[in-house]
């Protein structure tokens, strides 16, 4: 059976979230293809081991991602919290360090292994090294 998904906030009976399931009699037939061509919803085909089975594909490569930044939470916090969590880790990888008044060029740091580079491109390249 198909299940239909908000992808965006919409309106039918009442308003739906993103990710919320909306019920087929609520949508009008005439727009259904035009709701999902405009991404406002989507089509979810089969069994509820589907949607388990999307929920455990992000959770495993939210723990990959975990392992590469090398952040343990120990009791993890809910799914929102850790994605925000590596968000904020990634751009503190990403972010330069250094006065860039005082030395004149900006200085980019590894917060893995502390490497120092003169540019983004020569830190992006290197944090491969690191997966």
């Amino acid at each position: 059976m198909d299940k239909y998904i908000a992808t965006k906030p919409v309106r039918f009976d009442r308003n739906y979230e993103v990710g919320e399931e909306i019920p087929a009699d609520v949508i009008n037939p005439k727009m259904l293809n035009r709701l999902i061509e405009a991404r406002k919803i989507t089509v979810v085909t089969g069994p509820d081991e589907t949607l388990e089975l999307l929920n455990e594909t992000v959770e495993n490569s939210l723990e990959e991602i975990e392992i590469l930044l090398g952040m343990d939470f120990g009791e993890k916090p809910d799914l929102g919290v850790r994605l925000a969590i590596c968000r904020d880790k990634i751009i503190e990888i990403i972010t330069p360090t250094g006065n860039t008044a005082e030395s004149g060029t900006a200085q980019f740091t590894c917060s893995i292994c502390g490497k120092v580079f003169s540019n983004k491109t020569g830190l992006s390249a290197h944090m491969k090294a690191h997966k």
